[in-house]
């Protein structure tokens, strides 16, 4: 047998379909294959932590490894190798601009996915995106450990 190789899937629109809801079972098989055929398997997604169970769920697959929040959590199978969270200083400026000009903002953070407020703004996105509008948290920006930010301009 050839060496194996290493193949990345992202699962939003490419492993998962968001229109009929699910991953077909051509990619629960093709999945299977790979790593019965000694391949190393490695999601990578924008998605983190919280959906890294459901995920698992929908593909019916454990992977080798994970890419979480766009590179910011590593994992091997269950284990964190590497984390990095957006700079309290970066954050804090970023904040502190979309405060001034009344701009709504959240992102991923340790508690998961939250909002500092809810605008139309934010209720324009999560209606667009079909799906419920996080966890409210006022106090978002001081939190020490975020992922990814997110501002909500529409």
């Amino acid at each position: 047998m050839s060496e194996g190789k290493i193949f990345f899937f992202d699962f939003d629109n490419t492993l998962y379909s968001h229109t009929t809801r699910r991953v077909p079972q051509s990619a629960k098989t093709a999945l299977k294959t790979l790593r019965a055929n000694g391949h190393i398997l490695v999601l990578a997604s924008g998605r983190g932590l919280e959906s890294k169970q459901m995920i698992d769920r929908e593909t019916d697959f454990t992977f080798d490894a994970y890419i979480l929040y766009n590179g910011q959590i590593v994992m091997r199978t269950e284990e964190v190798v590497f984390e990095q969270y957006i700079p309290l200083e970066t954050s804090q400026t970023l904040f502190s601009l979309a405060d001034s000009q009344g701009i709504a903002y959240g992102g991923f953070c340790s508690e998961g996915q939250a909002i500092n407020r809810i605008n139309d703004s934010v209720r324009a996105v999560w209606t667009d995106y079909q799906a419920p509008i996080p966890q409210v948290m006022p106090d978002f920006r001081y939190l020490e450990k975020i992922y990814l930010l997110q501002l909500y301009l529409t």
